[in-house]
């Protein structure tokens, strides 16, 4: 919540109108406790109704229930990794801001799988420049979360990537912007099938990494023999 505080007293003045993507909560902890009720006008939108959800959208990646300029600001927090077509999202997105507004993506960039139901990415700093390029946003800050010793957080954990986009304004031209968005929009599928599980290559690969690790155990054997028996001598093992 650090990081999106800061974006918050950066980049959202009070007053202002934010939608939060992937908004459902298990806790009492949410994007809602940074955008109070009584200081913004939030709006937590997921694709099923729970806690902390306001808005449930029929088609996850077509929010028919929103109109085009709709939200001063878009954030986005733990979310993308699970999102197959996270693509998709950023321009659902860009086409509810409104022009001039901003958007505030957080993800993980390391970790390991944890499905709700899908654990499909990690986000690194080149993201933003290419969810902005593809979307048609401009970029405006990219950063990926280090290990530091003075500075703890939840987000060291993961790793986390923040990128923050904002919409052009003016628009060059409006009906080519939302022309593409909605190009990208049509090209979304359904969610995934069950992955598969190894098969004939990765037992090929374990039975390979199993016979060098045995090779590299009696090329080492063979080096300790020969200091013992040959000291001095270069030792010749093929």
């Amino acid at each position: 919540m650090e990081k999106l505080r800061a974006f918050r007293d950066i980049y959202v003045p009070h007053g202002a109108s934010i939608l939060d993507v992937g908004s459902w909560s298990t806790g009492s902890l949410s994007a809602r406790n940074v955008f109070p009720n009584e200081r913004y006008g939030y709006v937590g939108l997921d694709i099923v109704a729970g806690n902390n959800v306001d808005l449930t959208v029929t088609d996850p990646y077509k929010w028919d229930e929103i109109e085009d300029e709709s939200f001063d600001a878009v954030v986005c927090s733990n979310t993308y990794e699970h999102n197959p077509y996270f693509w998709i999202t950023t321009a659902e997105i860009a086409r509810v801001l409104k022009v001039g507004g901003y958007a505030c993506i957080l993800a993980p960039s390391s970790g390991g799988v944890h499905r709700y139901p899908l654990d499909c990415w990690r986000l690194y700093p080149d993201a933003t420049a290419a969810l902005a390029g593809y979307t048609g946003l401009e970029p405006v800050e990219s950063y990926n979360e280090r290990p530091r010793f003075r500075k703890v957080t939840f987000g060291q954990r993961w790793r986390d990537h923040l990128t923050i986009l904002r919409k052009p304004s003016p628009l060059d031209d409006p009906e080519k912007f939302y022309a593409r968005l909605a190009a990208i929009t049509a090209t979304r599928a359904g969610l995934p099938r069950e992955p598969p599980g190894p098969g004939a290559v990765i037992a090929e690969y374990e039975r390979a990494v199993t016979s060098s690790v045995r090779y590299a155990f009696r090329v080492r054997g063979a080096l300790v023999w020969h200091r013992l028996t040959h000291k001095g001598q270069p030792a010749n093992l093929w």
